[in-house]
This record gives structure tokens, C-alpha cells and sequence, in this order.
């Protein structure tokens, strides 16, 4: 399951001038994004906050306006086996998640990564 933010996947590479491998960030991110929706196993949610990282891999997501005519927003409680966290600086400061060892080595802000 990805949940994105933005009304599409991608995050910063919708808005940013960079490349992967030769391919222009944006439109990687687009493709990639499609290949991802056509595997049965992955569900992509837009417009969507993972709020909480909980124990034994309880993540909770607000998803804002589902494809569904009859719901405004919908909140997913996902146990997942791994996750993996992306946050960016979304016009806000950026601020590190909350999670237990968070000050090992490591472990960055996507802004510091970015640097690199």
C-alpha cells in the first residue's frame, strides 16, 4: 500500500527538476506509479495522511476523498509486515518523524538526503 499525500504519486519529483536513470523525475514517477497500480497486491491511496506508526506495524491513514461517490474521507488501520516512511518537506518546515531510535545513525531527513 503507498499512501501519498498529492493527488498523485511522485511526492517532490512531481515538482522538481530531476532525473532517474536518464528519465525525467516526474515521469518516472508517473510510470512507476502506473506499473504499481497494476499489480493486484498494491493499492495506491491519493490524497491520503499515514498519521500514526503504531506498534507491531499498525500504520493509521486518512484517505481524503476516495474514489467512492457516498464517503468524503476514509480511515484505513493497515498492519503491514515492513514499512517504509518518505516524508517531505510540503511546504512546511520539515520535521522528523516520531518513531523509536530515531536518533541512530542513519537516519535522515528526506532534505539531508537530498544533499547527498
Amino acid at each position: 500500500m503507498i499512501a501519498d499525500d498529492g493527488p498523485m504519486p511522485g511526492g517532490s519529483l512531481i515538482d522538481r527538476s530531476r532525473e532517474i536513470g536518464g528519465e525525467c523525475g516526474a515521469a518516472w514517477a508517473v510510470r512507476i506509479a502506473h506499473e504499481l497500480a497494476e499489480l493486484e497486491n498494491v493499492a495506491i491511496l491519493k490524497n491520503s495522511t499515514a498519521w500514526a506508526y503504531r506498534e507491531h506495524g499498525l500504520v493509521l491513514i486518512r484517505e481524503q476523498s476516495p474514489n467512492l461517490a457516498s464517503l468524503i474521507e476514509r480511515n484505513w488501520n493497515v498492519r503491514a509486515k515492513r514499512v517504509i516512511l518518505a516524508s517531505g518537506a510540503s511546504g512546511a518546515s520539515e520535521r522528523m518523524p516520531i518513531f523509536s531510535c530515531n536518533d541512530k545513525s542513519g537516519v535522515m531527513l528526506a532534505s539531508v538526503v537530498r544533499r547527498y
